[in-house]
């Protein structure tokens, strides 16, 4: 118990910072109500307040599924952007993860249809390869019946991804070595 209470005082609370990033989105909702990126943003804050919550023992479920409403409402926003898109298959990525049977299947299909619009917009987007990488390698462990299949695919999105922006090597890394691993049983 006292090693579990050190450890997560060695994790730096988020609140300071969440409360700087909701001015900073105010600010931004002032000036474009609708604005795609604002919304993203206040996505992303969502992340990062769901793994708050995690490591603190608490339930991050409904602020997992609160990102992925915003991310969705982010979508009808008037202005085309792959970041958007991206931002949404990430959203049901990570609720996808917490949630479990169907409705961690339903996340994983909802995800991988926004990934695939973020190619409609701009086929080379380097971490959207890495989401649907990493969403086909999510449903290749849970789902035996295509895991040769989407440990494959998976694969070969990591690989694009990487190879169209290698800063994303050391963060991927790990799934590309799992993918690869499921792909070749």
């Amino acid at each position: 118990q006292h090693q579990r209470h050190q450890h997560r005082r060695a994790q730096q609370d988020p609140g300071l910072p969440l409360a700087e990033l909701q001015a900073a989105l105010r600010r931004c909702f002032a000036i474009a109500s609708e604005d795609a990126m604002c919304r993203t943003v206040a996505v992303q804050g969502k992340w990062l307040e769901s793994a708050w919550q995690a490591l603190q023992h608490q339930p991050s479920l409904p602020t997992l599924r609160q990102a992925v409403q915003m991310a969705q409402a982010a979508t009808a926003s008037p202005e085309t952007h792959p970041e958007v898109w991206r931002v949404l298959a990430e959203s049901h990525l990570r609720l996808a993860r917490a949630e479990k049977g169907s409705a961690m299947l339903r996340q994983l299909s909802d995800g991988l249809e926004a990934a695939d619009k973020v190619f409609l917009v701009n086929r080379d987007h380097a971490l959207g390869h890495a989401t649907r990488g990493a969403l086909l390698l999510l449903r290749a462990d849970k789902e035996p019946a295509a895991r040769r299949a989407d440990a494959e695919r998976a694969r070969a999105e990591l690989e694009l991804a990487v190879a169209t922006d290698p800063i994303l090597q050391s963060g991927y890394a790990p799934l590309l070595a799992r993918a690869r691993a499921l792909a070749q049983r």
